[in-house]
């Protein structure tokens, strides 16, 4: 073939490659497009750079990695980004965006020296500065000034270099000599999360433990600690710290849980400031939780030289906050265990073992059951307005628990009787007084109409107008007894006629029993009013007809005589109120003794 041939033919190819170059570049390109950063560009660039390697294709190739690096800084594999670029170097030396890339990932990682040899113009200065600043935090960590080791790392460092997990045990020092701050646990176990995902791609070990002890003794976040001591046995399943605490958790698991979820319920009763959510679990199997704090045959066999597991969890906490020589009200464990030890006593009524525990809980904590015992020695004493007083100064959210809701109940329900009580008291005296009025206005219609009449009660009674007591109710007595109607044997009256006396005789014994209203007849006859007059009816007197005297002697009088022959209405005056019958006997009674009537007076 002459070399006319051979050149048509390399050009030809050279044709077809630069075509199968440039499609690969728009894969690369419509991966990107349509999908942005993911995981899955991420693979089509993988496989265009590998066909791009085998085409010995470099000036594309060397784009391609550079943008892949790229993709993979924004999906947080920095390891392979630091691979990909160096490889971009060692294809094109010179290309200054690979070289600045590269150069802050190197200070990222904490790897400076390979940050230095890059020679990229501005890489030396930041180097400088990040490491007079981390040698400035040393300083501070030394003298105690943790606030202002946290503050230094966190505005010179760490937006410098991330992924530096030796500035991360730094972070982490300071950060545990620092309980002026509000999420003190929170900033730790952050940290510690921290060193493990800065570690490379086998991280230390020994910070697993750490983190798991962190997540349960500060926040009792158990199933999140299970979780890490799971991912360490992954890793090493012979690395002894992680081995002695998934034994622990698998033996306490579900003891742990419930103490997890109680913590969960305790934050939303006594810290949360919003309304207790529904859905908030508060009803536990109280004797099981009893069983498994207290009782010595389910305890662990891990635990040595303490009665139950109450105590083996106490001593296993103060060993976790002893060797960090930490402040331990920062950590929930503790708090939320004696909480859930006391209030189990409490709701099974374990008095003696539930009072020493509870008696571990601070006299200022809002903690509820502590004090449900003396509200219910008060409650038993009658002290309801005590109980309730006492009841008022717990959080609102403690108001909606059960174990509160069982008490108020009780003082509830008091105060309602005692309101119900006091309603139907208020009721009654109404009623009375009502009655009394309607009497008293009975009276003042009868006398009124005695004065109208202009009747002498002295004479109606055949007294003197001097008589004393004693004569009034003799001469009183001795009138109802002859005119009563199943006495009478006097043809001169009908028994219409007998009623009117009787209520004569009745309303002038009843004045002239009555000082003031006697007094009052006297004035209001000594003014010229003849015999009686004026409203006289007042004065206080409830009268029932009889005064007293009168019941009891028309009582004996009727019992006396049987209690037969006819009956009449006396007005509705109390006592004699006794002789009324009901208006159809009235009529008999009228209709067979007028006949009699009419007959004599013929």
């Amino acid at each position: 073939m002459k070399l006319s041939g051979y050149l048509v033919v390399l050009a030809a190819a050279g044709h077809v490659l630069a075509t199968l170059v440039e499609e690969l570049v728009n894969q690369a390109n419509r991966a990107f497009d349509s999908e942005g950063i993911s995981f899955n560009t991420l693979n089509v660039y993988d496989s265009i750079t590998r066909q791009l390697e085998g085409m010995g294709e470099v000036d594309q190739l060397v784009s391609i990695l550079f943008k892949k690096s790229l993709i993979e800084v924004n999906l947080g594999k920095h390891l392979q980004a630091i691979e990909d670029l160096e490889r971009c170097l060692q294809l094109d030396p010179h290309m200054a965006s690979a070289k600045s890339s590269l150069a802050k990932l190197y200070i990222d990682q904490g790897r400076f020296d390979d940050a230095l040899g890059v020679n990229d113009p501005s890489t030396t200065t930041t180097v400088s500065q990040v490491l007079r600043a981390t040698d400035e935090s040393r300083s501070l960590l030394a003298d105690h000034k943790y606030g202002e080791c946290l503050a230094v790392l966190n505005d010179q460092v760490l937006p410098f270099t991330t992924s530096n997990s030796e500035i991360w045990e730094l972070h982490y020092h300071c950060s545990l000599g620092n309980f002026d701050s509000e999420s003190y646990v929170s900033d730790i176990i952050q940290d510690v999360k921290e060193i493990i995902k800065s570690s490379g791609s086998i991280p230390s070990l020994k910070w697993y433990p750490v983190l798991s002890n962190y997540l349960l003794y500060g926040n009792v976040q158990y199933n999140v600690a299970m979780k890490y001591i799971k991912s360490c046995m992954r890793i090493d399943f012979e690395y002894a710290a992680c081995g002695k605490l998934s034994k622990l958790y698998s033996r306490l698991s579900l003891l742990l849980q419930l103490l997890e979820e109680y913590g969960i319920f305790q934050e939303y009763v006594y810290d949360f400031t919003g309304d207790l959510p529904l859905d908030v679990i508060q009803d536990y199997e109280w004797s099981k939780l009893y069983t498994l704090l207290f009782e010595p045959k389910h305890k662990v066999r891990l635990a040595r030289g303490v009665s139950n597991n109450f105590e083996f969890l106490i001593g296993e906490y103060e060993s976790f906050i002893n060797s960090l020589k930490t402040d331990p009200t920062k950590y929930n464990f503790r708090k939320y265990l004696v909480r859930l030890g006391c209030e189990a006593g409490i709701r099974l009524g374990k008095i003696k073992s539930s009072n020493n525990i509870c008696k571990e809980i601070p006299d200022d904590d809002k903690f509820f059951p502590k004090y449900a015992l003396e509200i219910d020695k008060l409650i038993k004493q009658g002290k309801y307005q005590e109980a309730k007083s006492r009841m008022g100064h717990f959080p609102n959210n403690v108001k909606h628990t059960n174990i509160f809701q069982e008490r108020w109940t009780q003082v509830e329900q008091f105060f309602q009787q005692q309101e119900q009580r006091k309603f139907q008291e208020q009721q009654r005296q109404q009623q009375q007084q009502q009655q009394q009025q309607q009497e008293r206005q009975q009276q003042q219609q009868q006398h009124q109409r005695a004065k109208q009449d202009g009747k002498d009660y002295y004479k109606i009674l055949g007294v003197p107008k001097d008589a004393d007591d004693a004569a009034i109710k003799k001469a009183y007595r001795a009138l109802t007894f002859k005119y009563h109607p199943d006495r009478y044997k006097g043809g001169d009256l009908t028994p219409e006629q007998i009623e009117e006396k009787m209520q004569d005789i009745n309303i002038a014994y009843e004045v002239l029993s009555d000082k003031q209203e006697r007094a009052a007849y006297d004035n209001e006859a000594s003014a010229g009013g003849g015999g009686g007059g004026g409203h006289f009816g007042g004065g206080g007197h409830s009268g029932g007809g009889f005064n007293g005297f009168g019941q009891d002697f028309m009582r004996q009088f009727m019992q006396n005589n049987g209690g037969g022959g006819p009956q009449f209405n006396f007005g509705g005056f109390g006592g004699f109120g006794g002789f009324g019958g009901q208006q159809q006997q009235q009529q008999q009674r009228r209709g067979g003794k007028k006949q009699a009537g009419n007959k004599k007076r013929h």
